[in-house]
């Protein structure tokens, strides 16, 4: 037997007989029910965070989730790290902690590059972009970083077995284990099959985003987008977000169809804006600028104010809803309308 050994169920054995100090890699029910441990305690602070700072953070806007991501991150990144002996509260109450792959516990700069790449597609999946994500090659960058990343990371959680590193793990060299011994990353390589599984996701989310803007000619939605934030900005808003789609029904009597849309959302400042008058100006604006949003069956405009950490949200939603004509003759009265 050689020196270091790694039998299929798991365990390190060292000095060949007897081992004195055997390892288990984590498994992943344990993972999981530490991971889920460590999301109730960070949407337990989210929610503390919410009530003693709602006003502060429905201003802070976009950057609610950076915030909510430097918590999470730094949650993580310490208790993760030698700082805190490798574990976090989940990870205590499950026996399994961080270590690398020498079997020490990891530095805490090492730990919080850890969090980050596990943290990022999450947090970057609902944030505030601007419209650097609606160009080429920003939205390959955007579902790389989401699409390729979440699916790194799951699928070689699952599948890279028997250690079960991920892609944050493989990154800066740590594993989770039941206890810590002296081991070589060398010993257990990832899979080619894995590897070039992950690639080809990888080049899928860089090319799809390039396909898609050129087939699907999304200038238009850029010119709603621009129309619709000019008059929200000038309003007070904090974001401003655009889609344009079609929804299928079907009845009971076997009745079915289509119906497209165009939706607007304004994150709000405040909730003291008007907001009959902010939805018509808005879109007599996308009417002035898109012509061919008058042949949409729908025009939604959700106005909402709240905060969003990710792991604590609040909103207040108030939707105007209506189709191109209704919306004319709304536009039309308003402007009739004598000034008070």
């Amino acid at each position: 037997m050689d020196e270091t050994s790694l039998s299929w169920d798991g365990w390190l054995n060292e000095d060949g007989g007897l081992p004195f100090a055997a390892v288990r890699f984590a498994p992943r029910g344990r993972r999981l029910f530490a991971f889920v441990i460590d999301v109730v305690v960070l949407v337990v602070v989210g929610a503390l965070l919410g009530l003693l700072l709602h006003e502060q953070l429905v201003r802070a806007g976009g950057w609610g989730r950076v915030i909510g991501f430097a918590i999470v991150v730094g949650y993580f990144g310490a208790a993760n790290s030698s700082l805190f002996g490798g574990h976090t509260l989940g990870k205590a109450v499950t026996g399994i902690r961080v270590v690398g792959v020498d079997g020490e516990p990891i530095s805490l700069p090492r730990s919080l590059a850890r969090g980050a790449i596990l943290w990022i597609p999450y947090f970057l999946n609902e944030a505030t972009l601007g419209t650097w994500a609606g160009t080429p090659w920003g939205g390959s960058l955007f579902a790389v970083l989401v699409v390729g990343g979440t699916f790194a990371l799951v699928y070689l959680f699952v599948f890279n077995g028997p250690s079960r590193r991920s892609l944050h793990d493989l990154v800066v060299g740590s594993m989770v284990v039941v206890r810590p011994s002296s081991i070589e990353a060398s010993e257990y390589p990832v899979a080619s099959l894995h590897l070039a599984v992950v690639g080809l996701v990888v080049i899928v989310s860089v090319c799809a985003p390039l396909v898609l803007y050129q087939s699907a000619n999304a200038a238009p939605l850029l010119s709603v987008l621009a129309a619709a934030d000019s008059v929200a900005s000038e309003a007070g808003a904090h974001a401003t977000h655009v889609g344009m789609g079609s929804v299928r029904w079907s009845t009971m009597g076997g009745v079915s169809g289509a119906e497209t849309y165009l939706q607007v959302q304004i994150t709000l400042r405040s909730r003291k804006a008007d907001l009959d008058k902010l939805g018509n100006q808005i879109v007599s604006a996308i009417f002035a600028t898109y012509h061919q949003a008058e042949s949409r069956d729908v025009i939604a405009v959700q106005f909402r104010y709240g905060f969003d950490l990710g792991i604590w949200s609040w909103w207040w939603t108030e939707p105007k809803q209506f189709a191109p004509t209704q919306w004319r003759e709304r536009i039309v009265k308003s402007l009739a309308r004598p000034s008070a």
